[in-house]
C-alpha cells in the first residue's frame, strides 16, 4: 500500500512538472504559427509596392463614386485589401490547400475567429480577420469620424498614432512603425466586457485564462516580425467600443 502512495505521489510531481512545460511550449508553437502568418503578409505587401510604385494597398473608408468597400476598423479590411488577399497574399504558400487558405488571416490563438468555412466567409464579407492592419486607412484631411479613433496616445498629449495608419507608402516617414500586428484589444461597452465577450472568449490574441494577453506579434516594412510581452505595448487607440493597443514602448510615435 505504501508503495502504491509513492508511485502516485511520483506520478503526480512528474504531472506538475510536465504539464506547465507542456502548455509553454504549446504557446510557444501558436506564437511561431502566428509569426509565420505576419512574415508570410510582409512578403505580400512587398510584392503588392513592387507592383504598385511602393504603395501598399487602400484600406480606408469607401470612397464616393468609387467601388471600395471601406475598412472600418482595426480589423476590418477594404475591398481593395481583400482583392490583395486573393492576388498577393494566398498565393504565398502554394501548398495551403484552398479550402484552408483563410487560416493566414487569422491568428491561432484567437478565440473568436471563425472556423468553419462557411462562417469564414461571412466574416470576410466585411473584410475581418484577427489582426490589426494599420497603412493607408486614409488620408488626414478626411473628415471621417472614423479618424479620431486613432487620435489618442496616454503617454504624450498632443501626439498621436494618426501617422501609422494615414502613411501611403513604403519607406517614408513611421517607416519603422509596425504595419500588422497581433488583435489587442478590449472591449469597454459593458462593465461585464473588458475582456471576455459573452460567449466568456477572449478579445484579444495570445490570451491567457485571465483574459490578458502574453503579448503580440508586429510585422515591420523590412519584414521583421518581432514579439512584445504585453507589459511592453502601449494603448494606441480608443472608440467608443474598445481600448486598443498596437504601439510597442520600443516604438516612439513617430515610428523612429
Amino acid at each position: 500500500m505504501i508503495e502504491l502512495l509513492v508511485v502516485i505521489a511520483v506520478i503526480a510531481v512528474l504531472m506538475g512538472i510536465i504539464l506547465p512545460v507542456m502548455n509553454r511550449v504549446r504557446r510557444q508553437a501558436k506564437q511561431i504559427m502566428c509569426a509565420t502568418n505576419l512574415s508570410d503578409w510582409g512578403r505580400a505587401y512587398h510584392m503588392y509596392a513592387s507592383a504598385n510604385d511602393d504603395f501598399f494597398p487602400y484600406n480606408g473608408p469607401a470612397k464616393r463614386g468609387v467601388k471600395i468597400g471601406g475598412g472600418l476598423s482595426p480589423c476590418s479590411n477594404s475591398s481593395t485589401v481583400q482583392q490583395f488577399w486573393n492576388d498577393y497574399l494566398y498565393p504565398i504558400d502554394e501548398h495551403i490547400r484552398d479550402k484552408f487558405k483563410h487560416t493566414i488571416l487569422f491568428c491561432p490563438t484567437d478565440q473568436i475567429c471563425p472556423t468553419a468555412r462557411e462562417t469564414v466567409e461571412e466574416w470576410l464579407q466585411e473584410g475581418l480577420i484577427s489582426y490589426y492592419t494599420l497603412p493607408h486607412r486614409m488620408d488626414r484631411s478626411t473628415n471621417e469620424p472614423f479618424m479620431s479613433l486613432y487620435d489618442f496616445d496616454p503617454q504624450k498629449k498632443g501626439a498621436s498614432t494618426q501617422g501609422w495608419v494615414t502613411r501611403k507608402k513604403f519607406g517614408q516617414r513611421f517607416c519603422r512603425a509596425p504595419i500588422a500586428t497581433d488583435k489587442i484589444q478590449f472591449g469597454i461597452y459593458s462593465p461585464d466586457a473588458y475582456y471576455f465577450n459573452d460567449r466568456g472568449q477572449a478579445h484579444c490574441n495570445h490570451a491567457k485564462s485571465n483574459g490578458k494577453p502574453e503579448g503580440g506579434n508586429f510585422l515591420y516594412e523590412d519584414g521583421s516580425v518581432l514579439w512584445s510581452n504585453f507589459s511592453r505595448i502601449s494603448m494606441s487607440a480608443k472608440s467608443v467600443f474598445w481600448d486598443i493597443y498596437f504601439k510597442p514602448k520600443s516604438c516612439s510615435i513617430t515610428g523612429k
